[in-house]
């Protein structure tokens, strides 16, 4: 619980996921958030950027800063 994991390639965009909480029983669940970075474009350029940008918001997770209030600032599929 707690760790985050990512960046993925999720379709069309890049995607970064907190795992919230998980529960065990006769199926395991596990509830978790994301942060979504969509390219701008379907160029290679843009492409690299998102990932560049989900690279880099992973790395300011990891040394301490706040996964929802990244959420809030980056996610680009308007859940946050």
């Amino acid at each position: 619980e707690g760790k985050v994991y990512g960046p993925y390639n999720d379709g069309d965009t890049y995607a970064l996921y907190k795992i919230m909480d998980i529960k065990d029983g006769s199926t395991n669940t596990a509830r978790a958030s994301h942060i979504l970075i969509k390219p701008e474009n379907d160029s290679p350029e843009a492409k690299q950027a998102a990932l560049a940008k989900a690279k880099d918001i992973h790395a300011q997770i990891k040394n301490g800063a706040d996964f929802a209030a990244l959420a809030a600032q980056h996610d680009s599929d308007g859940t946050a």
